[in-house]
């Protein structure tokens, strides 16, 4: 699954669930799995890049 896809889906789960912050949430969580800042995530989710753990 695509980085953008993961956090959407994320995201929809988060969102059911009553997080107030569902995207930001989301791209927090994936933050802490990859060992990279969000922004990192929200801009390689943005573009479409591949991020791997780090």
């Amino acid at each position: 699954m695509s980085l953008p896809a993961t956090l959407r889906a994320a995201a929809s789960r988060l969102a059911d669930a009553g997080v107030p912050s569902p995207r930001h949430d989301a791209e927090v969580l994936a933050a802490f799995v990859l060992g990279v800042p969000r922004p990192q995530v929200a801009l390689a989710a943005a573009r479409g890049d591949v991020l791997e753990p780090g």
